[in-house]
């Protein structure tokens, strides 16, 4: 079985067993095997002609099978504490160079279905689901159709379903992909109807690529060889977007400006403050045009979007956001803030942290929060204590939500951080907000020291101070929370 070893890759292994013993996962999917002697079938019980039930027994010598296909779920299942059932599929006696075939045409040949595709699908399967993460692919997937149905970007997103006209067109998965991972969707949804959520997102959105059309005509005209209307830009411009939403109007109590009967208004503040400076940078900057339209990747298409909003602060000085870097400035006209004041606002910080956490990981794993989105070591320890907890007060094991009592009670930054930082968790969710993971972790050190002060008579340049001081109005910021902000 060298043949298969050498396939073997320890950091999927590692990757099954955590998600058997951490997140309870099993595989539906049966491994296939051939054995090479004939194995002994003992029949205890016949349901019809074609199942039955018996007892399969081996062959007595090393290496009697060779596996097909899932060698690492058979070898990540292996090293797992947990013990899970496993399909299988056996033939006996198969032909080496027939065994052969069968791997290339199950690893090579077949096809994966392709995501534009489910995108387009989502829209119809997960239509009435209950499950939050199947109604919020639902919701992208339609958001993107009633932007191609109507507004500026109508029949130019690449939908399957729909039939194709005219040249390129942005890509489905890149318009689905980016507004799942980018959309401050708390802030744009329909605040009383969720089946109206998606016309009401596409209707904001479309509000902003009116904006950009209108500033540059010229470019749009150009379709995929122009910049605007790439998929690459398309990226950039929607984490853009994600920052004038989140840092710029909701952070400043503008967030009405959203309604539907305030378009208007929305669209002259988007253009008078935060994209007139964009584009006109854009337009000189022939070389960041070059990176905007060419640059794959969120580290790239990020930093990309730094740039253009860096001119946006020039004009709008109070705008901030992760994307720029380092801490937002504070007005030199700020008395500095009471040392009592500041040490409860960071110690306000683990609750407001946590709330923010559970609705991100809710949002993003739905009702297995719990099991896909903490690391096994926490979900443990809270486990242990929540046992030690139910010995002294056994009438809490009947308790609902058991889960959310214990990320409650049990999790504090330190915890936090560790959930932010783990597995899918920053991809999926908090990397739109945080930028970059040790800027996200000096920040919250900094607001664990500023929370337990060693000395309550230190100076207010005190090193620990001033570097909790910022860390509180950078995570204030990210959050869009002003309670955190030491200078409100």
């Amino acid at each position: 079985s060298q043949v298969y070893q050498r396939m073997l890759r320890n950091p999927k292994l590692k990757q099954i067993k955590n998600f058997i013993d951490d997140e309870s996962g099993y595989f539906p999917n049966s491994i296939i095997v051939n054995f090479s002697k004939s194995l002994q079938w003992s029949r205890k019980e016949v349901f019809n002609d074609n199942i039955a039930m018996g007892t399969l027994t081996l062959p007595e010598y090393f290496g009697c099978a060779w596996i097909i296909d899932g060698q690492h779920r058979l070898y990540g299942v292996a090293k797992a504490n947990k013990d899970v059932l496993v399909p299988v599929l056996a033939f006996e006696n198969i032909e080496e160079l027939e065994q052969a075939n069968l791997f290339v045409e199950i690893n090579v040949k077949q096809t994966s279905v392709d995501k534009k595709l489910l995108w387009d699908l989502y829209s119809d399967i997960y239509r009435d689901s209950s499950d939050e993460k199947q109604k919020l692919k639902y919701q992208i997937a339609e958001t993107a159709k009633k932007m191609n149905d109507s507004g500026p970007l109508e029949g130019y997103i690449d939908i399957p379903s729909k039939p194709a006209e005219g040249g390129v067109k942005l890509s489905l998965t890149t318009v689905c992909d980016t507004i799942e991972k980018y959309m401050p969707w708390n802030h744009l949804k329909h605040p009383t109807d969720d089946s109206k959520t998606p016309e009401n997102v596409a209707r904001i959105i479309n509000s902003y690529f009116v904006v950009l059309k209108a500033l540059w005509p010229e470019d749009w005209a150009k379709g995929n060889k122009g910049v605007l209307l790439t998929n690459n830009a398309f990226g950039v411009f929607m984490m853009v977007f994600q920052d004038i939403i989140v840092k710029g109007l909701v952070y400043k109590e503008q967030k009405a400006l959203l309604r539907a009967n305030k378009k208007n208004e929305f669209e002259k503040e988007l253009r008078e403050k935060y994209l007139t400076p964009v584009i006109n940078y854009l337009k000189r900057e022939t070389d960041l045009q070059n990176k905007v339209k060419k640059q794959t990747g969120r580290g790239p298409q990020s930093e990309n979007a730094g740039f253009l909003e860096d001119e946006i602060k020039k004009c709008v000085p109070d705008f901030w956001s992760p994307r720029i870097g380092g801490h937002p400035s504070v007005p030199s006209t700020t008395e500095p803030p009471i040392i009592s004041s500041i040490e409860e606002k960071a110690k306000n910080t683990e609750p407001i942290l946590r709330s923010f956490i559970l609705q991100k990981l809710k949002q993003i794993h739905g009702n297995k929060w719990w099991k896909q989105g903490l690391p096994g070591g926490i979900k443990k320890g809270a486990d242990k204590k929540w046992e030690t907890e139910i010995k002294s007060k056994p009438f809490r094991r009947g308790e609902k939500n058991q889960n959310e009592i214990k990320f409650e009670n049990f999790c504090g930054l330190g915890e936090l951080k560790d959930i932010v930082i783990y597995g899918t968790n920053w991809s999926q969710a908090f990397e739109p907000v945080f930028i970059t993971k040790d800027n996200f972790e000096r920040n919250i050190k900094d607001v664990k020291a500023l929370r337990d002060p060693s000395s309550h008579g230190r100076r207010i340049d005190d090193e620990d101070v001033h570097h909790g001081i910022a860390a509180l109005s950078w995570l204030s910021r990210c959050i869009n929370e002003p309670d955190l902000h030491p200078y409100t």
